[in-house]
């Protein structure tokens, strides 16, 4: 079997209203050396026969057909069965640039290598969102030693998502790397690619914005989320053991302390202070003084050496080593 350069992998989940626009953004490419693979995680609204249908007007679409299993499971089905140098993921509510795929092609065909990332649009409102990472080429050195710091650090500037990445697939099966899933840990895509940088001896930055990101109301990150800080616990464990295991803990343990510091007050605590009727704000208050008061939290808090930090982080730390629960649940409905 011929290899494809490109494997889009489009993790399908009652999205019926959008996933022919992102379809449609694929086949309208002027690069057609790809396979596009719809992963029907058990939809219900209808998907799964959208999907059957779309795949019988291009031979280069396929359906795989799963029980649900969440977006981690349907990204990682798609990898398995993927014959494509590069495997791209696209969610399918979002679609892409035109002329995104000849892009990256000739990116990648004049600097192969383990991951190329790239820029993308927010939409509806059009601001093109730019990475703090500089455009350039980057080894193993380079990405180990600034790019993860940089990302652990800024993570709002770096944006840690797999859909704003391109991965050699070669890469991804002999270092195993695959997707935890989301209903372990929180924010899946920031474990998956702390362990690509880790792990890549090459990478390429580029700066055009070929993604379309759809941010619509109602999503995840504007839900109370009841499991959260168990979730979160669960991603800092295992990026500190992953860390370990490439021997570049002692290299990144003050950054790991940023990211869970940082991670615990502006997501953890940021969700607890969501109040409503199954959650009113003598809950919030209990959870957030619970969440000071773990050990772990103290133990980065104690070891955290804070250079160059403003005023406004400084203050957080502050309010977070002397457990100011009811100052920390100010600062968050007023911001």
């Amino acid at each position: 079997m011929k290899e494809t350069f490109f494997s889009l992998i489009l993790p399908v989940y009652n999205i019926k209203d959008y996933i022919r626009r992102s379809v449609d953004s694929i086949l309208k490419q002027d690069f057609d050396d790809y396979e596009m693979i719809l992963v029907d995680d058990g939809s219900t609204d209808g998907c799964a026969e959208i999907c059957d249908e779309l795949e019988t007007t291009d031979s280069r679409i396929s359906v795989i057909h799963k029980e649900n299993g969440g977006l981690s499971s349907a990204r990682n089905a798609g990898v398995n069965v993927a014959t494509g140098k590069y495997i791209f993921f696209i969610d399918p509510d979002d679609w892409i640039e035109q002329g995104a795929l000849s892009l990256l092609h000739r990116c990648l065909c004049e600097f192969p290598c383990d991951v190329l990332k790239f820029n993308y649009i927010s939409r509806p409102d059009g601001e093109i969102w730019k990475s703090s990472i500089p455009v350039g080429q980057y080894d193993a050195n380079d990405i180990s030693s600034f790019i993860v710091k940089e990302a652990l650090i800024n993570t709002g500037q770096v944006n840690f998502s797999a859909w704003s990445h391109i991965y050699n697939l070669e890469f991804l099966n002999k270092n195993e790397i695959r997707f935890v899933s989301e209903r372990e840990i929180a924010s899946e895509d920031y474990l998956y690619n702390f362990q690509v940088y880790l792990t890549a001896q090459s990478m390429k930055v580029i700066d055009n914005a070929l993604y379309d990101y759809d941010f619509r109301d109602g999503s995840l990150s504007r839900r109370y989320r009841y499991e959260i800080f168990e979730q979160y616990e669960a991603l800092n464990s295992k990026m500190v053991n992953f860390a370990k295991k490439k021997n570049k803990y002692s290299d990144l343990e003050n950054e790991l302390y940023d990211s869970y510091i940082g991670k615990t007050f502006y997501v953890v605590i940021k969700n607890e202070c969501t109040v409503n009727n199954t959650h009113p704000r003598s809950e919030a208050l209990r959870k957030i003084k619970g969440v000071l008061n773990h050990n772990k939290l103290r133990i980065a808090l104690a070891n955290y050496k804070c250079n160059d930090c403003g005023f406004k982080k400084r203050l957080m730390l502050f309010l977070m080593k002397h457990k100011m629960a009811f100052a920390i649940y100010l600062w968050h409905i007023r911001s």
